[in-house]
Order: C-alpha cells, then structure tokens, then sequence
C-alpha cells in the first residue's frame, strides 16, 4: 500500500512539473522545426486547385521510426516475462498494424476534405513494388516517376516518431530546449541582481529539472501523457520539394477517452489509438489550412 503511495504521489509531482513547462520546451522544438518547414506559394511548385477537381494525393503508408523495447509501452500485458524474441515480434506486429491504421486514417480523413483526394493504398503500395521503391527515402527520379504512374500531384510522406515512447531525437531536443530555458533564465537573474553566482545557480537548477523530467522522468511522461508523434511533408511530383510540413506532438485526448468505459481507459493499445487519432487531426487540420493559404 504505501508503494502505491509514493508512487501516486511521484506520478502526480512529475504532471504537475510536466504540464508547467512542456508547451515552452514543446513550442522551442517547433520554432526549431518551423525554421526548415517554410516554403513558398504552391503556385511556384505546378500545384494548382480548380474546383470540383481535387489534388490527388499519394499516401505514403506511415513508417515508424521510433524504437520501442518493452511490449508495456505500447500495449497491456500480464506481467508474465516473455522470451526475448516473441516479444520483439508482438512488438513489431503491433506497430504495423498500427502504422497501417495511422495511414488509412490519413487517406480517408484526405478523401473527406475540400482540396484533396487520396489515391488507395493498395494501389500505392502495388506501384511502388512496381519501380521497386522501399521505404519512405524516395529519390527525386523516383518521386516523379511515381507521381507519374499514379497521376497525381503530390506525395504525402508520414513518419511515426513517438508512439507510448518518444525516438531519441526528440529526446534530446526536449533535453536540449531545457537547458536553453536554463541558460535563458540565468540571464534573466544576472540583469535583475547582477550576480554572476545567483545567475550560474538558477541555471543549473533550472537544466538541472529539466534533465530529471526529460531524462529520468520520461518513463513518467509516457506512461502519464500516452504520446504520439507524426512528422509529415508534402511533397510536389513537379520539382519534388517539400511546399508543406508538419509535426504534430500530440498527447492523450483525455476528453475522448471518457467515452470508453472505466476498464477500456486503463488499456494501453486505448489510450495510444485515441491520441493517434487526434495527431491525424492535427496533421488533417493543418495541411488544409496551407491549402486554403496556397491555392487561391
């Protein structure tokens, strides 16, 4: 009992701390990102929209790029151990079946918007088994000639980054932002006291949480916020640049989740399908506002 205690108690410390500074951490990753996303009016790329004619849009079926180790992370288990290789292929079923969701998500919330019609998966995946493209890592040759076959004029290419777990790269952006907040803080002390000692100080204990949430704590944050990351481009088949790119750092919707029953909100696979949904809207959302702003 008293385990459970302490452990209530650290849940509650780390969302508490959590919820305080991750839209500053989250907002400084985004700048960063938003930085190498701009691109210039859809018109200077060959895409135009006259209505009714959609854009037609290749999806990309979803490839994930994070690593997940422990089959917890992403799904309830027993707490039986399981021999290291049958765990490792749940695992990997897991995620594809999940990625083959994320992507037939996609292509159907594309068919239901104003500007964009999807091209189906299956015919997706039979063309590029066709040129023999693997992967999302498309040569410019093969982004044409793809675009080519499929007549269609863009290329939507979806990563998954985080799922119950976030990729090691966004870990050390949400590290390295807090020890920018660190550093931000201190100079803000040394202006107010001009105190070279207080300022070193107040930066060292700042960075100092921020290691302890984004490093130790991230096991909490996982469990606690049930994270999922998409990273999308769109791409034009015509000069094959990226006129569009999002990245949705999405946490668990906890407004959907109450219309599951007590039991169902406790499961894992639950909580990661609901927050999995509301990145797709994000990502939705957002390509449809770039559209509303490049195709006038």
């Amino acid at each position: 009992m008293r385990k459970t205690k302490v452990t209530i108690v650290i849940n509650n410390w780390f969302r508490n701390l959590i919820m305080k500074r991750r839209n500053f951490r989250i907002l400084s990753c985004f700048f960063i990102i938003a930085i190498y996303g701009c691109a210039s009016h859809w018109s200077k790329h060959n895409v135009f929209f006259e209505a009714p004619q959609k854009l037609k849009v290749i999806v990309l079926p979803v490839e994930c790029e994070v690593r997940v180790k422990k089959l917890k992370l992403i799904k309830s288990t027993k707490d039986d151990v399981l021999p290291t290789d049958a765990e490792e292929k749940i695992i990997k079923d897991e995620i594809a079946r999940v990625a083959e969701e994320i992507s037939k998500n996609i292509e159907v919330r594309l068919n239901n918007s104003y500007f964009f019609e999807s091209v189906p998966l299956e015919k997706t995946r039979l063309a590029m088994n066709t040129i023999g493209i693997k992967g999302l890592e498309l040569s410019d040759k093969q982004l044409k000639e793809l675009g080519e076959v499929l007549n269609a004029k863009l290329i939507l290419r979806t990563y998954l980054s985080g799922y119950g777990t976030i990729k090691k790269k966004w870990q050390v952006l949400l590290l390295g932002s807090g020890l920018l907040e660190g550093v931000t803080q201190g100079i803000i002390a040394y202006k107010l006291s001009h105190s070279k000692s207080l300022s070193i100080l107040i930066a060292t204990e700042e960075f100092a949480q921020e290691a302890l949430v984004w490093g130790g704590g991230i096991y909490i944050f996982n469990h606690i916020f049930s994270p999922v990351i998409l990273e999308s481009e769109l791409i034009s088949v015509s000069d094959q640049r990226i006129i569009w790119s999002k990245t949705a750092f999405s946490t668990i919707d906890r407004k959907a989740i109450k219309k599951y029953t007590s039991e169902e909100q406790k499961l894992k696979e639950l909580r990661l399908k609901v927050t999995a949904e509301k990145a797709v809207n994000e990502i939705i959302k957002s390509i449809q506002e770039a559209a509303l702003k490049n195709l006038d």
